[in-house]
C-alpha cells in the first residue's frame, strides 16, 4: 500500500488553489518559463500570450495557463 502524501499535490490540484489571475513569476514556474523570456516576448511580440494590465503590473489569466498546459495554446 503506498503512503499518501497530502504536500504532493497533482498538477490539476495546484491549478485549483490559484487565483484566476498570476502573477509574472507564478506564470513562469507553472509554464517553466523564465520571467525575463515572457518579458521579451511580449516586448518584441515574438510570442502572443493574453495579458492583462493592472497599472504598471503584468497579470495572466489561469483559464489561458490551462490552456498552454493542455497544448492549445503553444509558447515559443
Amino acid at each position: 500500500m503506498r503512503a499518501h502524501h497530502p504536500e504532493r499535490q497533482t498538477m490539476k490540484n495546484q491549478l485549483e488553489n490559484l487565483p484566476a489571475l498570476l502573477t509574472e513569476k507564478q506564470f513562469s514556474e507553472l509554464v517553466q518559463v523564465p520571467v525575463a523570456t515572457l518579458q521579451h516576448w511580449r516586448s518584441t511580440k515574438r510570442v502572443e500570450i493574453p495579458v492583462i494590465r493592472i497599472g504598471r503590473s503584468i497579470r495572466y489569466r489561469l483559464e489561458d495557463v490551462k490552456k498552454i498546459l493542455r497544448g492549445e495554446l503553444k509558447l515559443g
